[in-house]
């Protein structure tokens, strides 16, 4: 087996906080946006979801050995499986980020090639158009220069455009992880400190600003912040909001595969891929309507998100 020389520093090469580091609204906020990209429905095998790949013979292993670079499970050779793996893993990796951005890496076997896809640092790279620059990870041994890699060796993805018309994603997520608690930060280090003059603090308050200040940032999502809340906020918005939320995440679905599409042309294979009998965006657009106009019942709005049903 031959393998090329991987062109980028490796994330593990760099020393970086670790998940728990983050604040617990990121943490929901980003888990929210990766999870349920994909049904569970698909999961059950129903009839009415499907995924369609449409690929010539000769590419159909090539395209195998791609989507196995995105899966975290186990080694695979079913094909649905596959795509459905890769578009959550990708969905999961350009939500912590608002971008993705791979290596793109040939193995040669005696007798067939193989493509992965490498996971990096996107926070790490800068774009100039035809080329980026990646920053170089500390290194107390020797020191390390940036490297400069060709946009044909990396495949970048990021949040879709429209789904960032009020704030971009990366604002959202830098914003969100100020709020490291249920409470403000120079407080509770206060409190470690051995300051307990608190008896004027009023949280009750601190977290209706708080709800209302993520509930603006994320407005555009209709991120519901799990319902933490509830008292703040109708029972009409909220069942907007779940509506809401689930139109973005099909937004998100459909950026996804309309990306991985153009990554396989863009690698001269013939391949196409489908995802059939779930809610598309257009459809949760038409729900919101008919929510609006009271076409939609308060009992409907679950079985219509997760299309269950539909409303004629």
């Amino acid at each position: 087996m031959q393998e090329n020389k991987l062109k980028s520093y490796l994330p593990h090469e760099y020393s970086r906080g670790s998940y728990d580091n983050s604040s617990f609204y990121k943490k929901m906020f980003v888990d929210d946006v990766a999870t349920g990209i994909i049904p569970i429905r698909l999961n059950k095998n129903e009839d009415t979801i499907k995924i369609t790949i449409d690929a010539d013979e000769k590419d159909l292993k090539l395209v195998a050995s791609i989507l196995n670079s995105f899966n975290a499970y186990s080694d695979t050779y079913d094909i649905d499986e596959l795509v459905q793996y890769a578009i959550e893993s990708i969905a999961r990796d350009i939500s912590w980020y608002g971008d993705a951005i791979y290596e793109i890496y040939e193995v040669h076997n005696s007798d067939e090639k193989q493509i992965r896809f490498i996971s990096l640092l996107p926070d790490k790279f800068f774009d100039f158009k035809f080329f980026y620059i990646q920053l170089p990870p500390k290194n107390k041994d020797k020191k390390l220069l940036p490297k400069f890699i060709a946009n044909k060796s990396l495949w970048k993805i990021s949040i879709p455009k429209n789904l960032q018309n009020i704030y971009s994603y990366k604002r959202i997520l830098s914003s969100i992880d100020k709020f490291d608690s249920l409470m403000p930060k120079a407080f509770k280090d206060n409190l470690y400190n051995g300051n307990n003059n608190y008896y004027n603090y009023d949280s009750k308050k601190y977290r209706e600003k708080q709800f209302l200040y993520v509930n603006d940032l994320t407005s555009e999502w209709g991120w519901s912040q799990r319902s933490m809340s509830d008292e703040l906020t109708t029972e009409f918005y909220k069942n907007y909001k779940y509506i809401k939320f689930n139109l973005s995440q099909a937004i998100f679905r459909e950026h996804i595969i309309n990306e991985l599409n153009s990554l396989f042309k863009r690698l001269n294979l013939k391949t196409f891929i489908k995802l059939e009998g779930l809610p598309t965006s257009k459809d949760y657009e038409q729900h919101i309507e008919k929510y609006i106009s009271n076409d939609i019942g308060y009992d409907n709005v679950f079985d219509v998100a997760y299309g269950i049903s539909t409303i004629n």
